[in-house]
């Protein structure tokens, strides 16, 4: 029997007007396609972004998807594929295309090697439960843009009780970034979910510095992969992923509504081994 798992992949994505699934299945069947359409109709849904193994891909690409972006190798030997399907054709429409483009061409033409300079990752530590009020606090002052997610106390307690992870920097007995990540022992895969740096020390260093200590920490695990999401308008935080060597795999065209505007989203991912 074939059985078909959809998780949701973006939270407050009514905000977003986009229906985002991760589905997981032998083959997706016409069925499923036609309860996926009537759940964005019914959500008023203008873009349906799909999380699938690259062996479901046919079916969909012959349903009106088109591939986005993908990651290798996410689902043991099987890449994943994010395919998109949009329900009204202004969607479609990247008004800041030129301008991702260019951020993204800038990025990797500035990034050819690694730099030399080492990054003082004794300022970096792993988080536990009684600093989940000042990391609900930096949030709150510096709202992570993409999952617009819940991060009071409550919230932090809930994700470090469910063995999320957030690594921290202190500054002045203050937290002053933090990256928050989620683990998927099914796939020995990482997501970065939030990477969020206090305005008043914003710079690449400081969120390079918690992405070094985080890389390090999670060799340790059986995590073999990790991705992140990035604003595609972001110069600084797809800076920080390619000085890390991760691999960009596409970009999600207006995959966010922020300050009533589109948003489009790059995918970044890395594999991990005791060697890098």
């Amino acid at each position: 029997m074939n059985t078909c798992k959809a998780t949701p992949l973006l939270p407050n994505d009514n905000q977003h007007k986009v229906l985002a699934l991760e589905v997981l299945a032998q083959h997706i069947c016409d069925k499923t396609l036609s309860h996926i359409d009537h759940t964005a109709s019914e959500h008023g849904a203008t873009k349906i972004l799909l999380k699938i193994q690259e062996s479901n891909s046919l079916p969909l690409l012959s349903n009106g998807y088109q591939i986005e972006a993908t990651i290798p190798k996410y689902y043991n030997k099987e890449d994943a594929i994010y395919v998109a399907k949009f329900l009204e054709t202004q969607r479609q429409i990247e008004p800041q295309g030129e301008v991702y483009d260019d951020v993204l061409d800038q990025v990797i033409a500035s990034t050819d090697r690694r730099s030399n300079e080492e990054q003082n990752i004794s300022l970096a530590r792993q988080a536990n439960s009684a600093d989940a009020r000042n990391i609900a606090k930096l949030f709150a002052n510096n709202r992570a843009a993409y999952s617009n997610k819940q991060h009071d106390e409550a919230a932090v307690m809930a994700n470090i009780s469910a063995k999320h992870i957030y690594f921290v920097i202190e500054y002045l007995n203050n937290i002053v970034a933090v990256v928050h990540i989620k683990l998927d022992k099914s796939t020995h895969s990482a997501f970065i979910q939030e990477l969020v740096v206090a305005n008043f020390v914003k710079n690449q260093r400081m969120a390079t510095t918690l992405v070094d200590f985080a890389l390090m920490q999670l060799r340790h695990t059986n995590t073999t992969k990790i991705h992140c999401h990035c604003l595609s308008g972001d110069y600084a935080m797809n800076k920080v992923m390619a000085r890390h060597e991760f691999n960009f795999g596409g970009r999600l065209a207006n995959q966010l509504v922020i300050k009533d505007q589109f948003q489009s989203v790059n995918i970044w991912s890395k594999h991990l081994n005791a060697a890098n």
